[in-house]
């Protein structure tokens, strides 16, 4: 009976993992390159030559991959790509699935115009960095007469996330103000007679209060988002821990419904995303455990917006901590500032399911990068 609902469970991952929709894993491209064309070429013929034209698809390619570099990379990612440039060029048949379309002579201004679009396969971007930075380690060793590299670092995460469950709004509050003045005069009437007129005056006043809205959070734990994070990080050759497990096999002095909570509802002078004090406490467990990383990971769900085909679009916020716990103080690997990623499904819940695993994805990739940055690969 055990067994069998281990299986179940599973099941139930993998068909999760599996509907989670294969884009958040391709970045779309799209460029155009005009050529011209000499004129001595054209003489006796019907347009330009199938050199110029191979040449056009070529550069189109060529354009569309700079695209792909530039396009919601990091910065420690585009540093890696100006590292292996030459041979990630080398292999774009393989990383991108790219048509050319467009393709037009222009006679009168002898041009060529070739137009490029496709996408690139994150997952394929990634085997190709760890296989060139496989190639480095292993000459690296090679000259210095070693046979196998450094032992990588296991790597512990958790990463949570954080959604809006109920609103409560405030109206705002308005207050009254009314101040009066009198004032008192002589007159002169026709006779010559004097006499005294007094006169008062009114002036209101409103004030008013703005209230925020008071939201109720509600923090998850994801199978998807801990398989797309162990799926790179796994990917890329390190040895991946959830906290779960951490908890589980070494001492840990607090355990995941605290965090939960203290992510739900942050102390009002909290300004990380736990606090230092249950930082400690688990970087403690992770580092009993023989960790040599603890990485955590908000992604807070932040709206979802109805398209005009009835489908929807969801943002998600990640926000990235990642300590190097192999010393007695931690440091900071990777702490960039929030990131924002868009996904859109046919309902709320698929938009949301692949917004957070595009968000895990591109947060797993960045602790890679940078600890490549480091000389970790």
């Amino acid at each position: 009976m055990k067994t069998s609902r281990i299986t179940m469970v599973a099941l139930a991952v993998a068909l999760l993992t599996a509907a989670a929709p294969a884009l958040a894993q391709a970045v779309a491209v799209r460029d155009e390159v005009s050529l011209p064309v000499p004129k001595a070429s054209l003489f006796g013929s019907r347009g330009p030559s199938e050199e110029l034209k191979k040449e056009a698809r070529r550069q189109a390619a060529d354009k569309a991959w700079q695209r792909y570099k530039l396009q919601g990379q990091s910065a420690a990612r585009q540093e890696i790509f100006q590292r292996h440039d030459a041979a990630l060029r080398g292999q774009i048949e393989q990383l991108c699935s790219l048509s050319f379309y467009d393709e037009v002579f222009d006679s009168e201004a002898s041009s060529y115009t070739v137009r490029v679009r496709g996408s690139c396969d994150q997952a394929a971007v990634d085997a190709a960095l760890n296989r060139l930075g496989a190639k480095v380690d292993a000459a690296a060793m090679a000259g210095l007469g070693a046979t196998a590299g450094p032992d990588k670092p296991p790597i512990a995460f958790l990463f949570l996330a954080r959604r809006n469950a109920e609103a409560s709004v405030y109206g705002d509050k308005v207050s009254q103000q009314r101040s009066a003045t009198a004032s008192t005069g002589a007159t002169v009437d026709a006779a010559g007679l004097a006499g005294v007129t007094h006169s008062s005056s009114t002036v209101a006043s409103s004030k008013t209060d703005r209230r925020d809205t008071d939201y109720r959070r509600v923090v998850e734990q994801s199978d998807v988002v801990d398989s797309a994070v162990t799926g790179v990080l796994s990917t890329a050759g390190f040895d991946v821990a959830k906290y779960t497990d951490v908890q589980g096999e070494c001492p840990a002095e607090v355990a995941l419904p605290e965090i939960i909570a203290s992510f739900a509802e942050p102390s009002a002078y909290q300004g990380e995303t736990v606090s230092p004090e249950m930082r400690r406490a688990m970087i403690r467990a992770a580092r009993s455990c023989q960790m040599g990383f603890f990485a955590t990971g908000l992604m807070e769900i932040l709206k979802s917006e109805r398209l005009p085909d009835n489908s929807e679009m969801v943002t998600v916020q990640l926000t990235l901590d990642v300590r190097d716990i192999r010393r007695a103080v931690p440091t900071a690997v990777a702490a960039a500032k929030p990131v924002q990623f868009q996904q859109r499904g046919r309902d709320r819940l698929q938009a949301t399911q692949a917004a957070l695993v595009m968000a895990a994805e591109a947060g797993a990739r960045d602790i890679v990068d940078m600890l490549r940055q480091r000389g970790i690969r």
